[in-house]
């Protein structure tokens, strides 16, 4: 995989995050932020991906909630 492209809305308090990463230059990523500015629930999307379950926003669980994550092809990315 060289590209992963993520689009969460309503996700565990993230409102909209659509991005790309790409891994040209190294395999792997760090997210550094200041406490409260989505790290936790990033990664929660990504457990609930990897556990079978579908992402929710547990403030406003009545919001539409969309997510993907997929490679460069645009083929989602198997939860393992």
């Amino acid at each position: 995989m060289e590209k992963l492209q993520i689009l969460f809305k309503n996700c565990y308090g993230i409102r909209s995050l659509i991005n790309e990463f790409s891994f040209h230059e190294g395999k792997s990523f760090i997210i550094y932020a200041l406490n409260g500015s989505m790290k936790t629930s990033f990664a929660n999307v990504f457990k609930d991906i990897s556990d079978g379950k579908e992402p929710k926003d547990r403030i406003f669980p009545n919001q539409k909630t969309e997510y993907s994550i997929t490679d460069e092809n645009c083929v989602n990315i198997n939860a393992n």
